[in-house]
């Protein structure tokens, strides 16, 4: 295709195309322009905005000339069907579809030697073009090939392959952010619901850029199959805790025992008891959870599925706790009870509604058993804590009004007397 002269311009064909060119960068500009004002609208308005990797004034960019391109395309296909002159509008399509490629290097390509090489790529490329050299510069580098085996690549392949797996893998964590924005903004799904689509959606984009990648360096998938079953075989064999996790993540997400926000209590690895800690964010390998005492632990997938987990705010965060104590068989039984019951009232933590309640569980040794039991709304505040204050305040309570806490007791029978002799130099006879 020969290159456009200014005559082309004059002419009427090249006014329409130049008319063409005009309206579609319009329509191409106001697309951007809408969009980014979509995505500072949802930042906003997003639970996690901190989480949104996607940059609106860099993805609008990116929109507005892809928009361009595409109604360029449209253009060239129509004018060209109808029987107008394309020279320009091809030149323009080229030119435009360039500019894009350099803004998603710029902003996309995250190494600095691979933007820049990207874009010296495209500079080479245009140059060659407007020069119609284009075609004998591949005919160069397809001519200079390598011979491995039966396998050959030329350099043109393996550059092709570089080039493609650098943008379309790009491309996918551009996708990948944007998909991001839409799943966190939505407010019809859960958080389970958006990492599960978010895990496939990036997953979906890995296999298509290394097909994508495969194809452009001339090599088959199904070539492949034999040497790839092998090797994943033993790969296989050697990651099972990490397919044992990454299942049961997936069934966690699907199934939603656990979910981002909730309150869990985690059975320590060898006993001792249990922790408390929150849900921050779901995997498909781990939980990240941070505990009371602000420590983020990773918990593999696989723990959720073969231990004991408490997820004590999965419905509600209600929780209700359990507090022994014991009195004394001399003091008023009922006058503990309603004291009792008192001093949880008198706790700014413990609800009203449902009311504290004192019940008798059994007559020990040497104590009357009771337990009190109390329900709280926050426990992101603390279990531990409310406990020890309706303790503290129990305490005084039962100090003030003669309810005895006893120290525990053993009454010791003697069954028959055994004489006691003392012997000593005062006590011998001369």
């Amino acid at each position: 295709m020969r290159p456009f002269g200014p005559e082309d311009l004059v002419h009427y064909a090249g006014l329409v195309q130049v008319f063409a060119i005009g309206i579609t960068g319009l329509v191409g500009w106001f697309v951007g322009k809408r969009v980014r004002r979509y995505f500072e609208d949802g930042i906003k308005s997003a639970r996690f905005p901190h989480r949104i990797l996607l940059k609106p004034a860099h993805f609008s960019v990116i929109i507005m000339q892809l928009t361009w391109c595409l109604m360029l395309w449209f253009s060239l296909v129509l004018y060209k069907h109808i029987g107008i002159s394309v020279l320009i509008l091809h030149g323009a399509l080229t030119l435009v579809f360039s500019m894009m490629v350099l803004s998603f290097a710029l902003f996309y390509i995250q190494n600095w030697f691979m933007s820049r090489f990207v874009i010296l790529l495209v500079l080479t490329s245009i140059v060659l073009r407007f020069f119609d050299l284009w075609t004998s510069f591949e005919q160069l580098l397809g001519g200079m090939s390598i011979t491995v085996g039966h396998i050959e690549m030329s350099i043109l392949a393996v550059g092709r392959a570089f080039v493609t797996f650098t943008v379309f893998w790009s491309m996918a964590i551009l996708s990948n952010n944007f998909f991001g924005f839409l799943l966190s903004t939505s407010s019809r799904m859960t958080y389970s619901d958006q990492v599960l689509a978010a895990r496939a959606i990036k997953t979906a984009n890995t296999a298509i850029v290394i097909l994508i990648t495969l194809a452009s360096a001339g090599i088959h998938p199904a070539a492949l199959a034999v040497t790839g079953g092998a090797i994943g075989f033993s790969i296989g064999v050697g990651l099972q805790k990490i397919g044992s996790n990454l299942v049961s993540g997936i069934t966690l997400l699907i199934r939603k025992p656990v979910t981002q926000g909730n309150w869990i209590m985690i059975e320590k690895p060898c006993g001792g008891g249990s922790y408390l800690g929150r849900v921050e964010s779901m995997g498909l390998l781990y939980v990240h959870v941070v505990t009371r005492d602000a420590i983020e632990e990773l918990i593999p997938n696989e723990i959720f599925m073969t231990h004991k987990v408490v997820n004590i705010s999965h419905r509600n965060n209600l929780i209700r706790l359990h507090l022994p104590f014991g009195i004394s068989y001399h003091s008023d039984v009922n006058k503990a009870i309603d004291l009792a019951v008192a001093a949880a009232k008198s706790i700014g933590r413990v609800l009203g509604n449902p009311e504290p309640k004192c019940l008798l569980k059994e007559f020990g040794q040497s104590t009357v058993n009771l337990e009190l039991r109390l329900w709280i709304h926050d426990p992101e505040h603390g279990i531990t804590s409310v406990k020890s204050s309706v303790y503290l305040a129990m305490y005084h309570s039962f100090h003030e009004n003669n309810i005895e806490l006893p120290l525990p007791q053993r009454d010791l029978h003697i069954k028959s007397a055994v004489p006691l002799r003392v012997s000593g130099e005062g006590n011998r006879k001369e």
